[in-house]
């Protein structure tokens, strides 16, 4: 197949997302704060994105570089996709917001050139292992040809060994969709369904491993979203492949992987002894990236991308200095007492993750430190100001110093904390006036209840908390919404409770309570300042 060829299918292509808008929340592996913080914790020196040139490959409806816009005025910002039908829903957005700073725009990446200049970070996600071989290697190129010299390009794909199983699952629900061509598009991924339902309830009696595994993809499948289903398993073009092909083809353009934007996922795998087993010799990091997949079964990749020629090294000893801190939203802390042969303990929780760091003088105080400060962020430094004064005497500064490294060092290894370079630096307001990003208020007047946070987290909303926040806009105080919240009440026009109980127009203290519970929660979330 020529270029042209290609250019001119992947055109026709672009209608099936033309037909399910990819409505999505912006995607954190493309949150350029974490991006600048990978390639600065390897060392490659990255832009500092208060200035910089971003370009998104795939940007659908912008939405992943529209609040990063707002934030970073002093950056430009450059999305291209392929749909002009979801690069008008977000123009549509931009109008409202008035930023200067940003283009989306209809375009093949087919024809991106060195006219388009250089560009310090390029991002695209979902794309690689969804086109034909001459567009991923286009994809690559545009890395050889416009990445700025400390560049850092983020490019996601689906990886081997995981998706190995996953092929079978896609199969069969290509081989049944493509009996009909004249399914449209909502009955394709219907019919889809049917396949794979069909598939897992077949094989339900045999109580082995494919039947198990046919269980677990069935349930998948039933989870995700039509849009996801549609690009994800029933486009023509999925190519998965090892973590070690991908790099060599990286290396081929004069390209190097920095690290996968979750960094930390085999980060402790690869420092324990675990792995030892199988290493009969020191194994590049490569290779050893690669072993990782293999025993966890990877289906995914995001690979952080920069020159060949640039110094790769993992500044592990940085980490307690030079970075903020923060917890991801929905973490849970809490002491556990001792029971039988578990000694006392600090649990963390985050989704499916657990873990437990054993009590002590110093990881009592660590812990009430995150319980009272999970929403901010803080540097170790702050950390270390806030319990010095508690700490109990009789022991040497620097034992309790190299404790607090060794408990950060594991809470990150762990994904229990984030690092972050810049931690975000929204506009200074009176803490009596909220506000809320344009970006995010937009999105609750279009109706939207789940919505980003500063770090990219995904928040759901509740109505009274989206009435509230809309109006958000650092100018009007907690005491002029209470006032008009009692004025609705009294037209009619709104219904409020607190903790279950109904609430009057007259029950201002109560009003109060309530607008300001919201607001704290609010602030929690990291969704207003």
């Amino acid at each position: 197949m020529t270029e042209t060829e290609v250019r001119d299918s992947a055109i026709q292509d672009s209608s099936s997302y033309d037909e399910i808008i990819y409505d999505q929340l912006p995607h954190r592996q493309g949150n350029l704060r974490l991006l600048e913080t990978i390639g600065d914790l390897y060392g490659v020196e990255p832009v500092d994105i208060h200035h910089c040139r971003v370009l998104e490959i795939g940007t659908a409806t912008g939405k992943t570089l529209i609040p990063q816009a707002e934030e970073l005025p002093e950056s430009q910002f450059l999305g291209i996709d392929l749909s002009p039908v979801q690069i008008d829903v977000g123009k549509e957005l931009l109008r409202s917001l008035n930023l200067r700073n940003i283009e989306l725009r209809a375009a093949n990446m087919m024809d991106v050139d060195e006219s388009w200049g250089e560009f310090d970070y390029i991002i695209a996600h979902g794309i690689y292992s969804w086109v034909p071989p001459v567009v991923r290697e286009k994809m690559l190129e545009i890395c050889q040809k416009n990445l700025s010299p400390h560049g850092l390009a983020m490019y996601s794909y689906n990886t081997y060994p995981g998706w190995l199983f996953k092929e079978y699952a896609r199969d069969i629900m290509l081989l049944h969709v493509m009996q009909a061509n004249e399914f449209d598009t909502k009955t394709r991924i219907q019919e889809a369904r049917v396949a794979l339902d069909f598939a897992a309830e077949f094989a339900a009696n045999r109580k082995d491993y494919f039947a198990s595994s046919l269980a677990w993809m069935q349930k998948h499948i039933k989870d995700v979203s039509d849009h996801y289903l549609l690009h994800e398993y029933l486009e023509e073009e999925n190519a998965p492949c090892y973590f070690t092909e991908f790099c060599r083809r990286l290396q081929e353009k004069d390209l190097q992987c920095v690290s996968d934007f979750h960094w930390s996922t085999h980060y402790a795998l690869k420092k324990g002894e675990r792995l030892k087993p199988l290493l009969k010799k020191e194994q590049s990091d490569i290779m050893l990236e690669q072993y990782c997949d293999f025993v966890v079964n990877q289906t995914f990749r995001s690979s952080v991308i920069c020159r060949s020629g640039l110094n790769v090294q993992f500044r592990e000893k940085e980490i307690l200095n030079r970075y903020h801190f923060f917890m991801p939203i929905g973490c849970t802390i809490e002491p556990i007492e001792a029971k039988e042969e578990h000694p006392a303990s600090w649990r963390f929780a985050l989704k499916s993750k657990e873990f437990a760091i054993s009590r002590s003088p110093l990881m009592d105080l660590v812990g009430e430190y995150f319980t009272s400060n999970k929403s901010g962020f803080f540097t170790s430094n702050d950390l270390w100001k806030a319990i010095l004064p508690k700490l109990p005497g009789g022991q040497d500064v620097k034992v309790h110093l190299d404790g607090l490294g060794v408990i950060l060092s594991r809470m990150v290894q762990e994904g229990i904390i984030t690092v972050v370079l810049h931690p975000p630096t929204d506009r200074v307001s009176d803490p009596r006036r909220p506000y809320a990003r344009t970006f995010v208020r937009q999105m609750l007047k279009r109706d939207a209840t789940v919505v980003p946070n500063t770090m990219f987290e995904p928040v759901k909303i509740n109505p009274h908390e989206a009435k509230l926040m809309k109006q958000f806009d650092g100018r009007r105080t907690i005491t002029e919404y209470v006032t008009d919240i009692q004025n609705e009440i009294r037209k009619g026009r709104l219904q409020v409770g607190h903790n279950g109980v109904p609430i009057q127009a007259d029950q201002r203290d109560d009003i109060t309570q309530m607008v300001e519970d919201i607001v704290q929660k609010l602030r929690s979330m990291r969704l207003v300042i």
